[in-house]
């Protein structure tokens, strides 16, 4: 039976329900969104949620993964049924699959008006509940839906999803307030003058105004994923602005840049998580277009790799032939090609496909992946398919959600060995 969930998140005044071992009827539906939701949107749609089934005396988990929805609701018959009418009403969801339906002997999900748990790519958002969904359950709920229609379902909730869960409760506790709004934690957003303030400070030559700068970010709640996004890449494109604007000199750009490399390094120390899945025999290969001064790009993939548990082998190539053999060797699932975080290489895209091109003909694995990312995508995100690739990326962390989207996509079976984990050079 469960405790009552010690900070209970999106529901701080819910009725105690510890005692509560009636049985109940129990829901569980998968759906796709019409659109993909942006964090407003989550935010509105857990509030609703939270409020609804709180009226009706309804408990359950919400999970998002890879643009659908699964959801287990539990709670009096008539209560339960009033929120699947709302819920099937909604125009913001499509495809709606009804997996179970019946009566159990008790709530799986006592004192949770509604949790909401996904991929968080190697760490739990410590100021928003976001809870970590194992990756077993969601390799299940994507790929093989019709399993959960029988007694799986029920064994994956109760052996995996919920201890993980209230695992992860008890060890990452956020302070929450009394009541109302300021009880509702938000996934964390940098402050909108962060990634200007960080750049300005990149530009002296003490490290540690910006380490001292980055490190009150984390007390704030940062992860790694959302410095990465919303801090560490926009002050790089500002840097690559102040060049543009003669405002700053090639050297001061790449000492900056080198800066924020290394603060990346240090923050992957920092913030590493040992308690996430892990995928062991994914091989990525994380390099720089050859001739690439600037190797932020390829730093932030390969923490972010290695974070989810990849083979990383990340290489600076002088040349197209050094990267030839380095695919020729080894037998990667995915090649991530950098180009500068900073400054526009819209000039070489046609050097890009030239590489890219060589890359596949050269490949141990006729299938590899292939990611571009950079400031050019990011301002152009359609550029990747004049230049070839498979996927183009605008952010770091955009990176291993579509490595892992392409390859339960394309399954392959390796020629040879997988790479050997390694770090940047």
């Amino acid at each position: 039976m469960l405790r009552e969930d010690p900070d209970a998140g999106w529901g701080t005044r819910s009725p105690r329900r510890v005692g509560d071992t009636k049985p109940v009827s129990v829901l569980a539906y998968r759906s796709r969104p019409v659109s993909q939701p942006s964090i407003t949107d989550f935010e509105h749609l857990l509030r609703a949620a939270q409020q609804r089934n709180r009226v009706e005396g309804v408990t359950g988990i919400l999970i998002y993964d890879q643009g659908c929805f699964f959801q287990w609701l539990e709670g009096p018959k008539l209560g339960l049924m009033r929120v699947w009418d709302s819920i099937r009403r909604d125009p913001r969801h499509v495809d709606l699959k009804i997996l179970r339906h019946e009566s159990l002997p008790k709530r799986l999900f006592n004192n949770w008006d509604m949790r909401f748990a996904r991929r968080t790519r190697g760490e739990i958002d410590r100021t928003f509940t976001v809870m970590n969904a194992p990756h077993e359950l969601l390799s299940k709920l994507r790929q093989h839906p019709s399993v959960l229609v029988d007694s799986g379902w029920d064994s994956v909730f109760s052996t995996a999803v919920v201890p993980q869960l209230i695992d992860a409760l008890v060890h990452t506790q956020p302070e929450f307030g009394d009541s109302g709004d300021s009880a509702v934690h938000r996934i964390w957003h940098a402050p909108r003058s962060a990634a200007a303030d960080l750049a300005g400070l990149l530009q002296h030559f003490d490290p540690l105004d910006s380490s001292h700068f980055v490190d009150a970010l984390i007390e704030q709640g940062a992860g790694l994923e959302p410095l990465f996004r919303e801090v560490f890449e926009p002050a790089a494109r500002r840097l690559g602005g102040l060049w543009e604007d003669d405002l700053c000199d090639d050297f001061g750009v790449a000492a900056a840049l080198g800066r924020l490399q290394v603060e990346a390094r240090r923050l992957g120390a920092v913030l590493c998580d040992e308690t996430v899945p892990r995928h062991p025999g994914h091989a990525v290969l994380v390099v720089s277009q050859p001739g690439e001064m600037h190797g932020l790009g390829r730093t932030l993939a390969s923490e972010l790799f290695l974070r989810d548990g990849w083979d990383v082998i990340c290489e600076i190539p002088k040349n197209n032939n050094v990267l030839l053999e380095l695919v020729h060797e080894t037998w990667f699932d995915v090649l991530d090609l950098s180009v500068s975080t900073a400054l526009r290489r819209d000039q070489q895209l046609a050097t890009i496909r030239a590489t890219i091109d060589a890359t596949r003909s050269a490949s141990r694995n006729p299938r590899l992946a292939i990611i571009v990312d950079g400031r050019s995508f990011f301002e152009q995100p359609a550029a990747y398919q004049k230049v070839g690739a498979d996927m183009g990326c605008r952010t770091a962390a955009e990176l291993v959600p579509s490595a892992l989207r392409w390859l339960d996509a394309h399954p392959s079976t390796p020629l040879g060995c997988a790479a050997v984990p390694a770090s940047c050079q």
